[in-house]
Protein backbone atom coordinates (compact mmCIF):
# COMPACT_ATOMS: atom_id res chain seq x y z
CA UNK A 1 0.00 0.00 0.00
CA UNK A 2 1.47 3.27 -1.13
CA UNK A 3 1.74 6.58 1.35
CA UNK A 4 -1.51 8.06 -0.56
CA UNK A 5 -3.21 5.01 -0.45
CA UNK A 6 -2.71 4.95 3.31
CA UNK A 7 -3.73 8.69 3.78
CA UNK A 8 -6.74 7.66 1.85
CA UNK A 9 -7.87 4.60 3.88
CA UNK A 10 -7.72 6.28 6.93
CA UNK A 11 -10.65 8.64 5.74
CA UNK A 12 -14.18 7.52 5.84
CA UNK A 13 -15.41 4.33 4.03
CA UNK A 14 -17.60 3.93 1.51
CA UNK A 15 -15.45 6.64 -0.67
CA UNK A 16 -13.66 5.85 -3.98
CA UNK A 17 -9.48 6.36 -4.00
CA UNK A 18 -9.79 7.61 -7.71
CA UNK A 19 -12.84 10.07 -7.21
CA UNK A 20 -12.65 11.19 -4.34
CA UNK A 21 -11.67 14.97 -3.32
CA UNK A 22 -10.65 13.61 0.10
CA UNK A 23 -7.69 12.24 -2.09
CA UNK A 24 -7.06 15.69 -3.67
CA UNK A 25 -7.01 17.18 0.12
CA UNK A 26 -4.88 14.80 1.65
CA UNK A 27 -2.27 15.11 -1.15
CA UNK A 28 -2.64 18.90 -0.57
CA UNK A 29 -2.04 18.63 3.19
CA UNK A 30 0.70 16.52 2.41
CA UNK A 31 2.33 19.04 0.58
CA UNK A 32 1.71 21.63 2.92
CA UNK A 33 3.56 19.13 5.44
CA UNK A 34 6.89 18.73 3.57
CA UNK A 35 6.59 22.16 2.54
CA UNK A 36 6.31 23.81 6.22
CA UNK A 37 9.13 25.68 7.93
CA UNK A 38 8.43 23.47 10.80
CA UNK A 39 9.89 20.67 9.34
CA UNK A 40 13.01 19.24 10.36
CA UNK A 41 15.58 19.78 7.58
CA UNK A 42 17.89 22.31 9.35
CA UNK A 43 17.01 24.51 6.46
CA UNK A 44 16.78 27.59 9.66
CA UNK A 45 20.66 27.21 9.23
CA UNK A 46 21.32 28.40 5.79
CA UNK A 47 21.01 31.81 4.58
CA UNK A 48 21.65 29.97 0.69
CA UNK A 49 24.60 32.83 1.03
CA UNK A 50 22.38 36.01 1.78
CA UNK A 51 24.84 36.14 4.88
CA UNK A 52 27.67 36.82 2.69
CA UNK A 53 25.99 39.75 0.30
CA UNK A 54 24.22 41.15 3.34
CA UNK A 55 28.02 41.44 5.18
CA UNK A 56 29.42 42.79 1.69
CA UNK A 57 26.65 45.65 1.41
CA UNK A 58 25.34 44.69 -1.60
CA UNK A 59 22.00 44.24 -0.01
CA UNK A 60 21.00 46.62 1.98
CA UNK A 61 17.47 46.72 2.59
CA UNK A 62 13.86 45.77 1.67
CA UNK A 63 14.32 47.09 -1.74
CA UNK A 64 17.43 45.86 -2.79
CA UNK A 65 16.37 42.22 -1.02
CA UNK A 66 13.57 41.68 -3.47
CA UNK A 67 15.55 43.08 -6.74
CA UNK A 68 18.13 40.53 -5.61
CA UNK A 69 15.86 37.49 -4.80
CA UNK A 70 13.60 38.36 -8.19
CA UNK A 71 16.60 37.93 -10.33
CA UNK A 72 17.68 34.47 -8.63
CA UNK A 73 14.09 33.57 -8.72
CA UNK A 74 13.88 33.63 -12.65
CA UNK A 75 17.32 32.78 -13.17
CA UNK A 76 18.38 29.85 -11.06
CA UNK A 77 15.23 28.50 -9.49
CA UNK A 78 13.49 28.69 -12.81
CA UNK A 79 16.02 28.16 -15.05
CA UNK A 80 17.76 24.93 -13.38
CA UNK A 81 16.57 23.93 -9.89
CA UNK A 82 12.57 23.59 -11.30
CA UNK A 83 13.60 21.63 -14.36
CA UNK A 84 15.38 19.39 -12.65
CA UNK A 85 12.92 18.76 -10.04
CA UNK A 86 10.39 18.19 -12.90
CA UNK A 87 12.39 15.97 -14.00
CA UNK A 88 13.15 13.96 -11.40
CA UNK A 89 9.11 13.88 -10.14
CA UNK A 90 8.77 12.05 -13.18
CA UNK A 91 11.28 9.47 -13.16
CA UNK A 92 10.34 8.70 -9.74
CA UNK A 93 6.64 8.49 -11.01
CA UNK A 94 7.98 5.89 -13.46
CA UNK A 95 9.93 3.96 -10.66
CA UNK A 96 13.40 5.37 -12.46
CA UNK A 97 15.88 5.90 -9.83
CA UNK A 98 18.75 6.11 -12.08
CA UNK A 99 17.12 9.23 -13.88
CA UNK A 100 15.98 10.67 -10.96
CA UNK A 101 20.12 10.61 -9.46
CA UNK A 102 21.33 11.58 -13.10
CA UNK A 103 19.50 14.92 -12.84
CA UNK A 104 20.33 15.33 -9.03
CA UNK A 105 23.47 15.07 -9.72
CA UNK A 106 23.88 17.67 -12.53
CA UNK A 107 21.64 19.58 -10.09
CA UNK A 108 24.41 19.03 -7.15
CA UNK A 109 27.17 20.08 -9.39
CA UNK A 110 26.02 23.07 -10.44
CA UNK A 111 25.76 24.28 -7.23
CA UNK A 112 28.49 27.44 -6.71
CA UNK A 113 30.67 26.62 -3.44
CA UNK A 114 31.55 23.87 -1.10
CA UNK A 115 28.63 25.70 1.65
CA UNK A 116 26.24 25.29 -0.82
CA UNK A 117 26.93 21.26 -1.96
CA UNK A 118 27.22 20.32 1.97
CA UNK A 119 23.68 22.05 2.61
CA UNK A 120 22.41 20.08 -0.30
CA UNK A 121 23.72 17.02 1.09
CA UNK A 122 22.46 17.71 5.00
CA UNK A 123 19.14 19.00 4.12
CA UNK A 124 18.46 15.63 1.82
CA UNK A 125 19.51 13.53 4.63
CA UNK A 126 17.63 15.29 7.15
CA UNK A 127 14.56 14.78 4.58
CA UNK A 128 14.85 11.14 3.91
CA UNK A 129 15.17 10.53 8.34
CA UNK A 130 11.67 12.61 7.99
CA UNK A 131 10.28 10.45 5.26
CA UNK A 132 11.71 7.59 6.90
CA UNK A 133 10.05 7.77 10.36
CA UNK A 134 6.83 8.67 7.93
CA UNK A 135 6.79 5.04 6.26
CA UNK A 136 7.56 6.67 3.07
CA UNK A 137 10.24 4.64 2.18
CA UNK A 138 9.00 1.07 3.10
CA UNK A 139 5.92 2.20 0.38
CA UNK A 140 8.20 2.12 -2.60
CA UNK A 141 9.32 -1.69 -3.20
CA UNK A 142 12.03 -0.13 -6.00
CA UNK A 143 13.55 2.05 -3.75
CA UNK A 144 17.54 0.61 -3.08
CA UNK A 145 17.80 0.44 0.86
CA UNK A 146 21.16 2.58 0.68
CA UNK A 147 19.45 5.46 -1.91
CA UNK A 148 20.85 8.78 -0.34
CA UNK A 149 20.16 11.53 -2.52
CA UNK A 150 22.96 14.45 -3.43
CA UNK A 151 20.59 17.12 -2.95
CA UNK A 152 17.41 18.47 -1.24
CA UNK A 153 15.25 18.28 -4.71
CA UNK A 154 15.75 14.60 -5.36
CA UNK A 155 14.37 14.07 -1.92
CA UNK A 156 11.64 16.60 -1.96
CA UNK A 157 10.79 14.97 -5.79
CA UNK A 158 10.86 11.39 -3.98
CA UNK A 159 8.53 13.27 -1.16
CA UNK A 160 6.09 14.26 -3.48
CA UNK A 161 5.49 10.92 -5.54
CA UNK A 162 5.36 9.03 -2.10
CA UNK A 163 2.62 11.34 -1.26
CA UNK A 164 0.92 11.42 -4.62
CA UNK A 165 1.64 14.90 -5.17
CA UNK A 166 1.10 15.44 -8.90
CA UNK A 167 4.37 17.40 -10.39
CA UNK A 168 2.81 20.72 -11.11
CA UNK A 169 2.07 21.02 -6.92
CA UNK A 170 5.76 19.51 -6.48
CA UNK A 171 7.02 22.51 -8.39
CA UNK A 172 5.20 24.98 -6.64
CA UNK A 173 5.61 24.07 -3.14
CA UNK A 174 9.95 23.47 -3.71
CA UNK A 175 9.34 27.26 -4.89
CA UNK A 176 7.45 28.00 -2.27
CA UNK A 177 10.19 26.63 0.45
CA UNK A 178 12.61 28.46 -1.77
CA UNK A 179 11.11 31.72 -1.38
CA UNK A 180 10.16 31.62 2.51
CA UNK A 181 13.74 30.04 3.31
CA UNK A 182 15.45 33.27 1.63
CA UNK A 183 12.76 35.71 3.34
CA UNK A 184 13.52 34.27 6.58
CA UNK A 185 17.20 34.49 6.46
CA UNK A 186 16.88 37.80 5.29
CA UNK A 187 14.39 38.57 8.52
CA UNK A 188 17.36 37.41 10.74
CA UNK A 189 20.18 39.14 9.11
CA UNK A 190 18.16 42.75 8.03
CA UNK A 191 16.35 42.88 10.97
CA UNK A 192 13.55 43.32 8.98
CA UNK A 193 9.97 43.78 10.46
CA UNK A 194 6.95 41.45 10.29
CA UNK A 195 5.25 43.41 7.33
CA UNK A 196 8.36 43.96 5.56
CA UNK A 197 9.29 40.18 5.19
CA UNK A 198 5.45 39.63 4.13
CA UNK A 199 6.24 42.35 1.58
CA UNK A 200 8.77 40.52 0.06
CA UNK A 201 7.46 36.90 0.60
CA UNK A 202 4.38 38.45 -1.27
CA UNK A 203 6.62 39.99 -4.19
CA UNK A 204 7.98 36.90 -4.80
CA UNK A 205 5.09 34.66 -4.84
CA UNK A 206 3.05 36.81 -7.24
CA UNK A 207 6.00 34.83 -9.92
CA UNK A 208 5.90 31.85 -8.66
CA UNK A 209 3.19 30.42 -10.79
CA UNK A 210 4.92 32.42 -14.29
CA UNK A 211 8.14 30.58 -13.12
CA UNK A 212 6.79 27.20 -12.56
CA UNK A 213 5.29 27.10 -15.69
CA UNK A 214 7.74 28.42 -17.76
CA UNK A 215 10.20 25.71 -16.14
CA UNK A 216 7.80 23.32 -18.15
CA UNK A 217 8.83 24.69 -21.42
CA UNK A 218 13.10 24.42 -20.85
CA UNK A 219 14.59 21.59 -22.54
CA UNK A 220 17.06 19.40 -21.70
CA UNK A 221 19.33 21.61 -23.62
CA UNK A 222 19.14 24.79 -21.82
CA UNK A 223 18.73 23.73 -18.29
CA UNK A 224 21.16 25.74 -16.29
CA UNK A 225 22.09 29.09 -14.81
CA UNK A 226 25.06 31.15 -14.14
CA UNK A 227 25.48 33.41 -10.73
CA UNK A 228 29.37 33.75 -10.54
CA UNK A 229 28.50 36.45 -8.15
CA UNK A 230 27.10 33.97 -5.80
CA UNK A 231 29.51 31.88 -6.06
CA UNK A 232 32.24 34.03 -5.04
CA UNK A 233 30.15 35.78 -2.02
CA UNK A 234 29.51 32.04 -0.85
CA UNK A 235 33.56 31.33 -1.02
CA UNK A 236 34.01 34.56 1.00
CA UNK A 237 31.53 33.32 3.36
CA UNK A 238 33.41 30.17 4.51
CA UNK A 239 35.97 32.53 5.83
CA UNK A 240 33.60 35.51 7.13
CA UNK A 241 34.68 36.51 10.48
CA UNK A 242 31.47 36.16 12.26
CA UNK A 243 28.47 33.87 10.79
CA UNK A 244 25.45 32.92 11.87
CA UNK A 245 24.17 31.24 8.99
CA UNK A 246 26.26 27.69 7.80
CA UNK A 247 25.95 29.16 4.23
Amino acid sequence: MTLAERDVAEEPSGVSFSTSPLAHGTAMLRLLQISSSTLPVGSFAYSNGLESLVELGQIVGEESLVKYLTTLLLGSLGLLDLPRLLRMHRAFAAGNLEEAGRHSAWLYASRESFEFQAQERQTASALVKILAALDALESTSHLDEKWQPKTYAEAYAFAAVAFDIEEHNCLLGYAFVWAESHTSAAAKLLSLGPLAVQRVLSALLTRLGAVVKSAYSVSDSDIGSAAPGLGIASARHETQYCRLFRS
